[in-house]
């Protein structure tokens, strides 16, 4: 998951305080981690438990939640926090999906 596609994701991701039932985030599933490389092989739930026991966790919290958009169950480690579910909180501040992309695509 982590190889160059997510670094500007910031240090709250990893940290327990940070991360609240009832808050939008960005997480990658088990499944996901060897291939995720955009915001969309990523899911966007809504956090129901932080299932990690560890304050600052270096690979990010560990999170159940339901999916925003398909309603389903779903556990993974947090990629990005987000601003009301609508802005990525990022490195280079809060960007929308778009933003994110065309910043993606400009490194390249």
């Amino acid at each position: 998951m982590e190889k160059d596609h997510f670094k500007d994701r910031t240090a709250d991701c990893r940290r327990r305080s940070m991360i609240h039932p009832g808050d939008c985030v960005f997480i990658c599933t088990k499944n996901r981690q060897r291939d995720a490389k955009d915001i969309q092989d990523l899911n966007l739930i809504k956090v129901s438990r932080n299932l990690t026991r560890q304050e600052d966790h270096p690979r990010g919290q560990k999170v159940q939640g339901t999916d925003v958009v398909t309603g389903q169950k779903l556990v993974g480690r947090v990629v990005y926090l987000t601003t009301d579910g609508s802005y990525i909180r990022t490195a280079h501040g809060d960007l929308t999906i778009q933003e994110w992309r065309n910043y993606h695509h400009k490194k390249k």
